[in-house]
């Protein structure tokens, strides 16, 4: 049992005095919360920054001759690679790299004859996901809304309604019909900032709206003289004003349904309405000039074309002028009404 406590006691000391050497030593991410990183090269001459690999995991391994190829240096391979200082973020072993976590580092690779030194910048990223919002119109306010997934607490999340500017804690809201564009904004401590947009989408909806029924017209009408009934939420009106209503029946014709409310509603086409066409009175004139002799019936009394007298065997009277009835048959006797 002694033994045994002296090692353990050993072995707890051993750690002490390593933590006290290396004070800076990374520290491991936790299992719940997996990291997504993004690594970044800048050549030190020159300040170009390239991203060398973007959301990955660590540890991420690469060599020197990755760096070169980013850089375009093709003349040689690495001889070479030293560590000139910064966090303790990576390993080196000839010229292969291990990266095992965030921060900034230094290195110099030797190629040939030259030597370059590079910045290796390892940064945090953060993982969301977005609920964007479709729908019809509803009458309710909708939005969309960000969560983010890592790091597991800690994050801000900021909206705005135009790019660049994000001073709402909660997303904006839209009521009517139309497509938004939400900007959003991440934040937290030691992770690069995420910025992304989301959609609001509402769609217009179709109203409600009864057919017009018991419309009426007569032969030789167009439908600009068949009125149509007023709505409390909209109007209508026929897809063509200019046409013939047609011959004496029961026909359809197409009119449209107008909501007063065009923002939210969608306007409603070809909808099939029925019209009741009736006879028309045709034209006609009254014949004149017509005589007769004393003692004769009006069916001595010849009249012009379609007309007959309502009673040939009526005598035409005395002397002198005396008015009869006639009626008056038109040709067509489908569409035009008999005068009588």
């Amino acid at each position: 049992m002694k033994k045994t406590g002296k090692a353990i006691l050993s072995l707890m000391l051993t750690l002490i005095m390593l933590v006290g050497m290396f004070p800076s030593l990374p520290i491991a991410v936790k299992a719940e919360e997996v990291q997504c990183y993004r690594i970044q090269v800048v050549d030190l001459k020159y300040s170009d920054k390239m991203t060398l690999v973007q959301s990955t995991t660590l540890p991420y391994s690469t060599t020197a001759r990755a760096i070169l190829e980013l850089q375009n240096y093709f003349s040689s391979d690495a001889n070479s690679v030293r560590d000139e200082g910064g966090d303790d973020i990576l390993t080196i072993s000839g010229t292969n790299i291990t990266i095992n976590s965030y921060g900034q580092k230094t290195i110099s690779i030797t190629f040939g004859a030259t030597t370059r030194s590079f910045q290796i910048i390892v940064e945090r990223l953060i993982n969301s996901t977005v609920t964007e919002y479709t729908g019809a119109y509803d009458g309710q306010a909708h939005g969309v809304s960000v969560n983010v997934t890592v790091p597991s607490n800690g994050a801000t999340v900021k909206y705005g309604t135009t790019s660049g500017t994000y001073n709402l804690t909660s997303s904006p809201t839209y009521t009517n019909a139309g497509t938004y564009t939400v900007y959003y904004q991440i934040t937290a401590t030691d992770y690069v900032t995420k910025t992304g947009t989301a959609k609001v989408t509402i769609n217009k909806k179709n109203p409600e709206y009864t057919v017009p029924s018991g419309l009426t017209a007569t032969y030789g009408q167009t439908l600009a003289n068949v009125a149509l009934p007023l709505a409390s939420n909209g109007s209508w009106s026929w897809d063509d004003s200019s046409t013939s209503v047609g011959n004496v029946g029961t026909k359809t014709f197409k009119a449209t349904f107008t909501p007063t409310d065009t923002v939210n509603y969608n306007t409603v086409s070809n909808v099939d309405v029925t019209v009741t066409v009736g006879k028309a009175n045709p034209a006609y004139t009254v014949p004149t000039g017509l005589t007769a002799t004393y003692g004769d019936t009006l069916s001595s009394v010849a009249l012009p074309s379609g007309w007959s007298w309502a009673n040939s065997t009526q005598s035409v009277g005395n002397a002198g002028t005396n008015t009869f009835k006639a009626t008056f048959t038109p040709t067509d006797t489908v569409n035009y009404n008999t005068v009588s």
